[in-house]
């Protein structure tokens, strides 16, 4: 049986397919980490904006792999902080939540 946690990793790895064959970028090097707290289900950082892949990461809250939030988790949270990676690499694309972002955020599931 697959843990909730790999779900979650397995998920970003197809986000990361889908990231790569929309918009030319390898993701795969974007930190992923189940150590955020807190009420927030999860967070996406780095240095900067318009740096390489290994410069950013993805935190997903652990507390909420066995709650009836995983779903969201996994079908929401995933493709949402995924969207501001690609965004952060290529501004262009968008920032925050706005349009642009919107548009990549729905690209990606």
């Amino acid at each position: 049986m697959t843990t909730p946690q790999q779900q979650i990793l397995d998920k970003c790895k197809e986000v990361v397919a889908q990231a790569k064959e929309l918009y030319g970028m390898d993701l795969s090097e974007v930190r992923v980490s189940f150590e955020l707290r807190g009420k927030a289900a999860g967070k996406a950082g780095g240095r900067g904006y318009n740096l390489p892949a290994n410069a950013y990461y993805v935190k997903f809250n652990k507390d909420m792999l066995t709650r009836e939030a995983f779903d969201h988790l996994l079908n929401n949270t995933v493709p949402h902080e995924y969207a501001h990676i690609v965004c952060f690499m290529k501004t262009s694309l968008g920032k925050n939540h706005d349009a642009g972002w919107e548009r990549v955020c729905a690209a990606l599931g």
